[in-house]
């Protein structure tokens, strides 16, 4: 199955007082709530939006960004969160790429040479898959969430399981 990454709806207060006291995060993963799951797409998607497979600032990064909440591993590693208003900023990037401008960033050659998870990449090379295709899918999905929370004025928590 290998590391998925999970996205979660919280209001600024939950993430204030995550950011707080971290261990409440396992609280909240516990209860049902509106989230989506990249799947493995999460490592290739950030690269395509920030130019880069490691941790960004700013918008173009908050695939892996975000502010930590505390150590408590929730998977592979501690959730992060992203207010509400970091939710509008990205959400308001989000809506300026389309679907064709990301798969036009897609470059299986520097994907792999970069080390970019999952690393399926090449597949695109020999016909065997179509990692694109996978990538816009999770693309329009993260645009559609993005997009709902902002409206509803809320953050997100996010963590690799």
């Amino acid at each position: 199955m290998g590391m998925i990454s999970v996205w979660r709806l919280a209001d600024d207060e939950q993430i204030g007082e995550l950011l707080s006291e971290p261990a409440m995060i396992e609280e909240l993963l516990d209860e049902e709530g509106p989230d989506i799951d990249l799947d493995r797409a999460w490592h290739g998607l950030h690269y395509l939006l920030a130019g880069t497979a490691r941790e960004t600032a700013g918008p173009r990064g908050y695939i892996l960004g975000g502010h930590r909440i505390g150590e408590v591993c929730v998977g592979y590693g501690p959730a992060r969160a992203l207010t509400s208003e970091e939710v509008a900023v990205f959400d308001d990037l989000l809506q300026c790429i389309s679907s064709e401008d990301l798969a036009g960033r897609f470059n299986p050659e520097a994907l792999m040479q970069d080390g970019v998870y999952p690393e399926i990449w090449d597949r695109a090379l020999t016909g065997e898959d179509n990692p694109v295709a996978y990538l816009v899918e999770h693309f329009v999905q993260l645009k559609q969430f993005v997009a709902a929370a902002h409206r509803d004025g809320v953050g997100v928590i996010t963590y690799l399981a």
